[in-house]
């Protein structure tokens, strides 16, 4: 069980969400007990860090991904960062979530769509992002004239 969790953290920037290791197997009071010897670190409102991994923008993306929830995905500048499309880090994590998420995330842009439920998602990496075109069509949207 912890090799699995161990593994699913390597994958996502040295990150796992407790919902990932509960289902992984892991018991509530076990991911305490982890928290208390250091084995996980708090790094966001139920998002672990393993030690030693190595903090990067790739990381933080992922974390905002994993503490929003499963269906939250990278979008407008962020996902355009991710897609080379930008050449530095956003400050600000952008996403887009169902109109349903009731999570805040400080230092994080949530967007709410009324078409998220339809929108395409692909994985940059381990991170859940939307599709180029419809990064496109996020950037122009919010693009000041």
């Amino acid at each position: 069980m912890d090799d699995e969790v161990a593994k699913k953290a390597q994958k996502q920037f040295g990150l796992i969400s407790r919902e990932q290791a509960v289902e992984l197997g892991l018991s509530k009071s076990a991911l305490n007990r982890r928290v208390k010897t250091k084995q996980f670190l708090r790094y966001l409102p139920g998002v672990y860090r393993m030690p030693g991994t190595v903090e990067s923008p790739h990381q933080r993306i992922m974390g905002a991904c994993l503490c929003i929830g499963p269906s939250a995905l990278a979008s407008h500048e962020t996902a355009a960062y991710l897609w080379n499309l930008e050449g530095h880090p956003p400050r600000v994590v952008e996403l887009s979530a169902p109109r349903t998420t009731t999570r805040v995330l400080k230092d994080a842009l949530i967007h709410l769509p009324r078409d998220h439920a339809t929108v395409t998602k692909v994985l940059r990496g381990a991170i859940p992002t939307t599709h180029l075109a419809r990064t496109l069509v996020d950037l122009a949207a919010t693009t000041e004239s």
